[in-house]
Parts: C-alpha cells; structure tokens; sequence
C-alpha cells in the first residue's frame, strides 16, 4: 500500500511506525524513513476485519516534532475450498471431477476461478474435469477472487496416479528339445510401487503354470512356442504382458530306401532321413553290416557275399548334434542269375519279325543294333540282312543284377526246313541226339512224317515244337535209314513241302 505524505512544513525527517492492537499481525515498511513508502499487508485470513494504525513523526530543523497517525482496515481474504472425485489410482490415466465448494461472505460473492492441475494445464470453470493420460504425483490449486478484487490465498490438494508395470524378460531364441531354458525376468516396477507381487508364465506347451521370477523350463515336443509372462506390482491394479517366441528344435528321423540288392552289384542308399523341427540333418553314420561304413548322405556299396546284412543308418542335428535317431534295416545280398546262350534262330531275309530275350529283366539293352530296332526292350523287331549276327544282351533285373545273354541268328535267302542226315540218340551230345528240323521262314505245319523202310510210319506231328527222338510208342527203332517228309506254310501261308532220308544210328 502507498503511504503519502501531508506534512504542511518541510520537515528535515520523517519516521513512519507501525502502532498494532495485540493479536494484529505487524505491517512491513521496506522504507521506514521515505517521503511517502509502501507499506505491505499482510494478507487477513481470520475471517473478520482487521485494523492497523500507523504513526508518522516528523521533525523540522529547528528540532520541532509533530505526529500523526491514521487507521488502515484490512478486509478478509476470501477462502478457497473443493473437492475432488479422487486422490489416488492404481490405474495410469484417470479423469477427475473437481467441485468448487468455496462459500463466499455476505455481501462478497465469488467471481473468478482459477485451477492449476499440476501438469502445466489450468482451467477457469467452476468445477472442472481434468484428464490425467499419465502416472505421476500431481498438486492441484484453486485460486478463487470476490467481486471486491479479492484473491484467495491457493488451496492445494495432491493426486497420486501409479503405473502399471512392464513385463519383460530374455530368453535363447531356440534351443535343443533335450536342453532346459533359463528365463531371466527384466520386469519394471511402474510409478509408485515397490515391489511385484505376482509373476504368471505360461509357456505355450500345455505345461502347467509357472509363478517364480526366473524360471527353468523343459519343452516336452518340438515347435515354436509363445512365451507369455503377466506381472503385477504392489500399488497397480493393472497388469502387464510380455509375449515373445522360442524355436524348440526337434529330433530328426531316420529313414532311407535301397536301390539293387545283388552281390557284387552297385547297390544305391539313398537317405530320406526328415529333419528334426527348424533343422536339418547334419550328420550320417551307415553301418552295412558286413564291417563296412560310410558317413556320406547317400552312399554306394558292393556287397562282396550273398546273405541277409542288417544296416543301420545314424542321422545327428545340425544345429543339434547330439539329437539323433537310427534306424536298422535287414538287406538281402542275391546272386545273379547265370549268363544264357540262347538257341540259335534261323531267319529269313528281309522279312521283319519279333525276337525276345527271356523275361525277368528291368532294363535291356542289345547290341550290335544291326538289323534291330530298338536296342532298349525286351523284344525288339529283326530284319535279318546278314547271314550271321551274335547279340549281346545287357539285362538289368529288379535287383540290379547285371546278366549278359547272348542269342545267334543266322540268315537265309529263302523259305527252307533242314534236318541232318544222322542223329545218334544215345548220344550225350543233345543237338546229335534228336531229330528236329530247322525251319527258316516256316510259320506252320500241317505235319512232319517219318517212315521205316517197309513204309510204316514211326512219328508224326503238327508241331513245329516237337521232334522225333529215335522211339515209336516208346519202343527204340532199330539202326537203318529212314524216310521224313514235311509240309509247313510260309509268311503268306504258301505251302512248303520238304522231304529227304536219315540214318539213325545206335552204339552197340
């Protein structure tokens, strides 16, 4: 408050003094010996009017002193007074109804408000809604001014919002099915609290719940698998979740298939081993039962002897090398059949036919490719241009058993039938011991005939098969010469008639 001064002369000094009733607080004068100070008020909270007196003396140059002293009356500040929805909150972000319940004295009304929520943010309504969007301590003021321009001194109340916690924790990213997992817990208490007061682990395996801190956990299968930590702190009543994932890799399996199984025969393993979960096969151990290994994928080996060999397979992890699995599989080691010469096939010129090698193969293979076509089946088709030809034939059976055969054709002009002139049938030579024509360019007979020298018949046929061994009705035939006649069909069913003499001959 500014003082001013009235004095009539002109004094050499002024003292300016506070006089105060008892109970009055004291009035401060910055400059107590000024022309005309300020003088500070201190604020009147008792609620009714408070008087102050105050003393000038001033004193001329001739030593003349005179005072005066005037009333100065204080009025009661107004009192701010509310309410608020609440005061604390265990969750992070809340909205808080603020109620005015200041009451103004008679005349006095209020006519200004002025909030300050604590977070940078005021408002001049008379009760207003704040929204707190984060935890913290915060200290809400009101500040209210009458109609007479009077303020009240600030009424303040506190709000403490808590924060949830963080979860979180670390964890190897994949791990061995045979290896346990550490869990190291990194949760972070939020605003407010103290400690944690529960921990929920649920390991995405259908194992039950875990509720230490750090826990240890065995995966019982293979897989990736969500990880979810819940946490809750002392003074939230929020919870929070951390869901991270972790790669379990699996075992792998054995397994493989076998390609031939003849003696002294490449024989192909071909792995199909499956990889263990989120790996790959890394390692092949092969035991082939006959004292021999190998630790390629898909090796081949020749088996020395025929005989039953039991083979195991040993397939490790790649990135889990000490996971493994094994399978045994017995194998049976075959022999081959025999290298076969064939009959030799007498055939006409330029007239095209089939010729098969015996059955029981996978794979042929023919050569020279003279005069056939293809040289890749089984039969192929012959059309004879030379007068003799022997094949080789590279058979491949199913269980890769390689048999070389062989089969020799002799080419004729000609539609012909030739018999010998002697056959001796106690001989240990077959083809001397029978009697049986060779057919070139013969699709057919109507029959084959052989007389004695008398003109009885001994044998006959309609088979082309068939050959006379020397007997009638099971009865040897005596050693002379004999009489044969033949009549077959040719390629255009023309008929062929042949006829001529042999010498059967007997050891005595």
């Amino acid at each position: 408050m500014q003082l001013t001064d009235q004095t009539s002369n002109v004094p050499t000094s002024k003292v300016w003094s506070y006089i105060s009733p008892t109970g009055n607080p004291l009035l401060f004068f910055p400059s107590a010996t000024a022309i005309s100070p300020k003088v500070l008020v201190p604020p009147n909270i008792t609620g009714n009017l408070v008087s102050y007196y105050i003393k000038q003396v001033a004193t001329t140059v001739n030593g003349c002193v005179d005072s005066a002293i005037v009333q100065l009356d204080a009025k009661a500040l107004p009192t701010a007074v509310f309410s608020m929805s609440d005061t604390t909150t265990c969750i992070d972000s809340i909205t808080i109804k603020f109620k005015d319940e200041s009451i103004p004295r008679t005349p006095e009304t209020i006519i200004r408000w002025l909030w300050d929520f604590g977070d940078g943010t005021t408002s001049s309504s008379q009760n207003p809604s704040h929204f707190y969007s984060k935890p913290g301590t915060y200290t809400i003021s009101l500040v209210i001014t009458n109609n007479e321009g009077c303020s009240s001194l600030p009424t303040r109340k506190k709000l403490t919002v808590f924060g949830p916690p963080k979860a979180a924790y670390v964890m190897p990213k994949q791990i061995c099915l045979t290896d346990s997992i550490p869990f190291v817990n990194t949760s972070s208490l939020g605003y407010g609290s103290t400690r944690f007061i529960s921990y929920t682990w649920d390991f995405g395996d259908g194992i039950p719940l875990n509720y230490t801190a750090n826990p240890t956990h065995r995966f019982k299968f293979a897989g990736t698998f969500k990880v979810r930590l819940t946490v809750r702190a002392d003074s939230s009543c929020l919870t929070s979740t951390f869901v991270d994932s972790v790669i379990v890799i699996g075992y792998p399996k054995a397994k493989f298939g076998i390609v031939n199984y003849c003696v002294e025969s490449p024989i192909f393993f071909k792995d199909s081993s499956i990889a263990g979960y989120a790996d790959k096969v890394g390692s092949w151990k092969w035991n082939f039962g006959d004292n021999s290994f190998n630790s390629v994928a898909s090796p081949v080996h020749i088996y020395k002897n025929i005989g039953t060999f039991p083979v195991q397979l040993i397939v490790g992890g790649n990135l889990c090398p000490s996971m493994q699995d094994s399978i045994t599989v017995p194998l049976k080691i075959i022999d081959r059949r025999r290298d076969s010469v064939y009959a030799i096939k007498y055939l006409q010129y330029n007239v095209s036919q089939s010729l098969c090698a015996v059955p029981g193969g996978d794979k042929y293979t023919w050569s020279p490719s003279t005069d056939i076509n293809p040289i890749d089946s089984r039969c192929v088709n012959i059309n004879v241009q030379h007068p003799k030809t022997t094949y080789k034939i590279t058979i491949i059976d199913s269980a890769g058993c390689t048999i070389t055969d062989r089969q020799e054709i002799w080419g004729f002009p000609g539609t012909d039938i030739f018999l010998p002139r002697a056959f001796i049938p106690s001989s240990n030579n077959r083809d001397n011991a029978i009697f049986k024509p060779i057919y070139v360019g013969v699709t057919a007979i109507k029959y084959f005939k052989i007389y004695d020298r008398f003109g009885h018949e001994v044998f006959t046929t309609s088979d082309m098969s068939k050959y006379w061994d020397g007997t009638s009705n099971g009865v040897n035939q005596p050693m002379e010469t004999y009489t044969w006649i033949i009549q077959g069909f040719d390629y255009n069913n023309k008929p062929v008639i042949r006829q001529g003499n042999v010498t059967l001959i007997r050891y005595q």
